[in-house]
């Protein structure tokens, strides 16, 4: 028997090691008893942040036969590992009644079991302010790698969305069957993790400044991006998600945008993490 044909031999004796995916059935879940919020236990883990097509000049052209003609997402890059520590985070975006419960008044916009929006960033610091006010947990935002990794589901990067460009099975958004206004939550398909409505509905608030720069300072466990007074964007603050007037571009789990703190426009709202304490 030659070298090579004992080695295969030997391999072939060996078990066969595979790597499983979480499924969302396996994950802790949690209801926050003030609110009902519904929250999901996200695990640890890598993943590769950022969009590895957004400079891509086939994809571009793509895109363009698709009808999309725009900038090329610089800000996405450079995709980097980031490695981040297990954390909570809400199933489905706060509704209008869930603000309506803590804050004793009406959002500015949505009603019932539809997303609260029209709600800045400094609002939602103010609803953060008062849940923990009444509660031994620690809630606040979540970071954009902690918001992007949940969109993932579980996946350590992104499919080519120039190839399935139609995401109405998942996502509200100006390709849906011409709806203009923000819809219940938790009606389309959840991802792999049964977190409702990541891309869709409402832009996301996250904690983050937004700097165009970002990723290339990023550290490598749990980053967030905190204005340190040198970045052009000064206060303003990263959304995700895309939203119900959103196009295609929008609607992926490595888009970004950004708005001041102080904005409160109907497109946004914002979902909630939990940390988990020692």
């Amino acid at each position: 028997m030659g070298f090579r044909s004992l080695i295969i031999g030997l391999l072939a004796l060996l078990p066969i090691f595979t790597l499983t995916p979480v499924q969302a059935s396996e994950l802790p879940q949690w209801r926050e008893p003030l609110t009902a919020m519904e929250f999901i236990r996200i695990p640890e883990g890598c993943f590769r942040m950022g969009n590895p097509l957004a400079l891509d000049e086939e994809v571009h052209y793509r895109l363009q036969q698709l009808g999309f003609n725009w900038p090329r997402f610089a800000d996405e890059t450079p995709v980097h590992e980031v490695c981040l520590s297990e954390y909570w985070i809400g199933r489905m975006e706060v509704t209008a009644s869930q603000w309506l419960t803590l804050m004793h008044k009406a959002a500015a916009n949505g009603q019932d079991q539809r997303p609260a929006s029209a709600i800045s960033w400094e609002q939602s610091q103010a609803f953060l302010k008062r849940l923990n006010q009444n509660s031994a947990q620690i809630f606040r935002l979540p970071t954009e790698a902690e918001w992007e990794y949940a969109c993932r589901g579980g996946a350590s990067t992104e499919p080519d969305y120039t190839l399935n460009p139609d995401r109405r099975e998942e996502a509200w958004y100006n390709n849906h069957d011409n709806k203009r206004e923000t819809q219940t939550v938790g009606q389309l398909k959840p991802n792999d993790w049964g977190l409702y409505d990541m891309l869709g509905n409402v832009w996301e608030w996250t904690q983050d400044n937004y700097s165009s720069q970002a990723y290339t300072n990023h550290k490598y466990n749990n980053p967030r991006w905190a204005d340190s007074g040198n970045s052009v964007s000064n206060n303003q603050r990263v959304i995700r998600g895309g939203s119900h007037r959103s196009e295609h571009r929008h609607v992926r789990c490595s888009a970004r945008g950004h708005y001041g703190a102080h904005q409160a426009l109907p497109h946004i709202g914002f979902r909630v993490v939990m940390e988990i304490q020692p």
